[in-house]
């Protein structure tokens, strides 16, 4: 993973920190981001961490960090993903928020106190397949379609769902059953 330090925004912007607020700012501040994104080798995750901010507000998460996540489940960045590390409480509050006025589908990888869980809008079906993912490491749409009771197509649209989304990423593998995608979290 390759990891961009938020509290490095505050010299590029100019402002004294330790908030990241206000829309302009936000605006700003996404060609940064943008740019460490596309830095980053295809398959792998970028971390915004979030260590020494203080709080990101509605206003410059909508334009920085929401604007990325849309922008990577349109697929403009590839096969890339993004991870907020140890953001506050209010961050993810004001992320929360952001996605919800927006009414978009999207969703984002968050590390926190060891744990690593999902900020935004996925479907419930969706976060049990994650889960899972989770707690084995890998899963294949066999695998979840064995531990659920469904049907493969059914466990194999939840698992794609999640990649498209860029929660989880995938690969394919080829093996003497056949061609399947093993799904995993984003390194």
């Amino acid at each position: 993973m390759t990891t961009f330090q938020m509290k490095d925004l505050f010299a590029y912007l100019a402002v004294p920190g330790p908030d990241l607020l206000l829309r302009d700012y936000g605006r700003c501040a996404f060609p940064l981001l943008e740019q460490h994104l596309n830095q980053v080798p295809l398959g792998r995750a970028l971390v915004l961490d979030f260590k020494g901010v203080s709080v990101m507000d509605t206003s410059f998460a909508d334009e920085a960090v929401l604007e990325l996540v849309l922008k990577l489940i349109a697929g403009e960045y590839g096969d890339r993903f993004l991870i907020l590390g140890e953001p506050s409480p209010a961050t993810v509050e004001n992320l929360e928020g952001t996605i919800a006025r927006r009414r978009v589908k999207a969703a984002i990888l968050a590390r926190g106190e060891g744990r690593l869980g999902i900020i935004g809008d996925v479907e419930p079906n969706m976060v049990d397949a994650w889960q899972k993912t989770k707690r084995s490491g890998t899963l294949t749409a066999r695998q979840l379609a064995d531990e659920l009771g469904l049907e493969i197509n059914a466990a194999s649209m939840r698992l794609l769902k999640l990649h498209k989304l860029r929660l989880l990423a995938r690969e394919e593998e080829l093996s003497a059953a056949g061609r399947q995608h093993v799904y995993r979290f984003p390194q």
